[in-house]
Formats: C-alpha cells, structure tokens, sequence
C-alpha cells in the first residue's frame, strides 16, 4: 500500500443471497442489502448487492453458518467494483467487499427455532408414550372391574323334561347271592 492510499473499514448489514461458493480458504456469496430514499411525498426501495470474499481458516469455519437468507453484520475492506455487460449490450456492476469479520443476527433465532422444534417433537412423543399407557391402564382397569361371565351349563336333558315321581319312593331290592365255598350269604347290588 503506497502512503498516498488510504484503507478503511466498513460494516455491511444485509442478508446472504442464494449462491454460495466455499472452496477450501475461500467463502464467496452475495449480500443484499436494501435502500430507502424519500423525495417529497415519493418513497423508493432500492435492492443493492455486494459480492463478498473471505478468505483463509475463517473462511472454512464460516462455511459452516454462512447459509442463504442469513441477516449478518459484514466487517471488512472494501473493493474495487466488478464490471460484467449483459447480452443487450450493457452492463452490470457490484460492489466487492474483503470481510474480516461476521456477526450472524439470525443464527441464535434459527438456533432458538431449532431447540423449539426439538422440544416440541420430544414433548410429542412422550404425549404419546403417556397416551398409550393411559389407554392400557384403562384397558386394565376395565378388564378387572368386568366380572366375568357365567359358565354356560349343558342342558340336562334335550327335549321334554321327565316327570317326577310323587311321594316317597321305593327302595331297591336286594339280592342275595350265595356262594358255596363260603357259605355266607353275600348281598348283591
């Protein structure tokens, strides 16, 4: 750098636009960031966009957070603008921008989204691990409180019932049995 050159730091707010390239020691994206000027009674709402680099270790780390959509603070040098034409014969320019530093807005938000969203599915599935044991225990106590059914008794007798005989009824008869060997008299049945 010559002595007549002078060398300042800015700080670009903005969110990362969607092409991201990471090569190894080198980050390259988009930012854009938004500008509001009022003239008289008219507002106007101008979309700027800067093409950043981030280079070396920190380039590799911040590969890993850097992700389309992200709202960052960008600390660093700015560069020369790049001039590129168009097919309809003119050109397009953007800013470049040699970051040192970023300081994610969203990245706890995200996180904070993130860790919700777990909690969310944990507390889902222990909802539903408590649902079902409620559903057994009831099923449990249901079972327990029914009483059982009485055995079904075959029937007796199919068809007509028979008729009982009235009064007392008579004794069997005994027979008796006699033996020759023995010479008592046994009872028969």
């Amino acid at each position: 750098m010559s002595s007549n050159s002078t060398s300042y730091t800015a700080i670009l707010v903005g969110n990362v636009g969607s092409k991201i390239e990471a090569t190894p020691g080198h980050l390259k994206f988009t930012v854009k960031y938004e500008v509001s000027s009022v003239t008289g009674q008219v507002r106007t709402d101008t979309s700027k966009f800067v093409r950043c680099h981030v280079f070396g270790k920190y380039a590799d780390v911040m590969a890993r957070y850097i992700k389309p959509g992200i709202k960052a603070n960008f600390h660093g040098t700015p560069g020369d603008p790049i001039v590129w034409p168009l097919s309809d014969g003119t050109q397009r320019s953007a800013n470049t921008m040699m970051v040192d530093r970023i300081e994610i807005h969203e990245y706890r938000e995200q996180q904070r989204i993130e860790d919700l969203q777990q909690q969310l599915a944990d507390m889902a599935a222990k909802l539903n691990a408590a649902e079902d044991t409620l559903r057994s225990q009831a099923a449990m106590i249901a079972n327990a409180a029914r009483t059982p059914d009485e055995p079904v008794q075959p029937e007796l007798f199919v068809g007509d019932l028979p008729t009982i005989p009235t009064g007392d009824p008579e004794p069997p008869q005994l027979e008796i049995v006699e033996e020759e060997d023995q010479g008592e008299p046994m009872p028969a049945f």
